[in-house]
């Protein structure tokens, strides 16, 4: 069984969505059916924005010490 390749949403892509449910006030659901994902991702970038703006968007991957 093959495993299910994860694509990786850049840094500006996850803002723009961001910034649709904050300061357009578009619904979650909405936002995450337009760009074909599920609305707890579009939550959770919602959710760490706000605990760490733009930073909270960073791929964990992407982040070196």
């Amino acid at each position: 069984m093959a495993k299910k390749q994860h694509s990786h949403t850049s840094v500006e892509n996850k803002l723009e969505a961001v910034k649709k449910v904050l300061e357009n006030h578009q619904p979650v659901a909405a936002v995450a059916k337009e760009l074909g994902l599920h609305r707890d991702t579009v939550n959770r970038w919602v959710n760490q924005f706000k605990a760490n703006g733009k930073e909270g968007l960073l791929n964990s991957r992407s982040i070196t010490n």
